[in-house]
């Protein structure tokens, strides 16, 4: 996760800064049950926790920078840990158009409505895609499409390809 975490989401933090909380890389924030299970207490910010994320791959120490509320069980993602994003420059360097490493969440400007910004985005696309090129893409059948989701929609209705976990069920 990045550090406009907190800009976007409104996870209640136990212990920590959410200005700051992601900052750094090597930076993490556990929930509150997380917290429990490792450390036996939520008042861990400064503690180190060590992962590996791939076999084979060394450890890799992350500081403790917060302890947030368990996530909402109806969020269409549930994370007990979250890193800082900057500890993976590797991953975060690879911003390719058709990269599909993330998820992004934005916060549209008040008076904005979704209709327009997904307007306004197709022609965007095109621009940084390529222009002739994306066009000459486009006509030999293929398909690219950015457009905007409403969060509140994504865990009863979503149903994409590469969702976090399963959906919900509206019935």
């Amino acid at each position: 996760m990045d550090k406009t975490f907190y800009e976007i989401f409104t996870v209640p933090l136990i212990h920590g800064n959410p200005k700051a909380v992601l900052q750094e890389p090597h930076a993490m924030f556990l929930s509150k049950d997380t917290a429990l299970k490792y450390f036996g207490t939520t008042e861990v910010t400064g503690q180190i926790l060590s992962a590996n994320f791939s076999r084979g791959q060394e450890k890799v120490d992350f500081e403790v920078t917060g302890v947030s509320e368990n996530m909402p069980i109806n969020s269409h993602f549930y994370s007990d840990i979250l890193v800082s994003s900057s500890s993976f420059p590797e991953m975060i360097n690879n911003t390719g158009w058709s990269a599909n490493n993330f998820i992004t969440y934005l916060l549209l400007k008040k008076g904005t409505t979704s209709e327009v910004f997904n307007e306004k985005l197709k022609d965007f696309t095109r621009k940084y895609m390529g222009g002739d090129r994306y066009d000459a893409w486009i006509a030999r059948g293929n398909s690219w499409e950015y457009y905007l989701q409403p969060i509140t929609r994504i865990h009863l209705t979503s149903d994409l390809n590469g969702e976090f976990e399963a959906n919900g069920n509206e019935t």
